[in-house]
């Protein structure tokens, strides 16, 4: 599995940063993927939620280190917090999906 990177800015009030989120292909979308469940055991990692790029504003990119970018801020939920039920995102993030990418042995 091909692994991406987006650059996402947060709205929250504060947060001017630019962070680097990996993003993968999955059902023939695009989904960002904001953090990675580890274990040293396992010789795979799932993403802990996944967010539907292709359903918010992006382009695509070749400069910066990222393959995509966000054209506007989302909130720091969408990607960390608890989705309201009634919050225009809620429909575009998949909580724990059942995705298994191998992790590359070390030798």
């Amino acid at each position: 599995m091909n692994i991406y990177k987006t650059a996402v800015i947060l709205s929250d009030p504060g947060d001017n940063k630019i962070y680097h989120a990996d993003t993968i292909e999955y059902e023939g979308k695009l989904w960002i993927v904001p953090t990675w469940i580890e274990s040293p055991f396992l010789s795979y990692k799932l993403p802990e939620r996944i967010v539907c790029l292709q359903t918010l504003r992006h382009q695509k990119s070749d400069t910066h280190g990222v393959d995509y970018i966000l054209n506007d801020p989302i909130p720091r939920y969408v990607l960390y917090g608890q989705i309201p039920h009634t919050s225009e995102y809620a429909a575009i993030v998949r909580i724990r999906p059942d995705i298994k990418v191998p992790i590359p042995k070390i030798h």
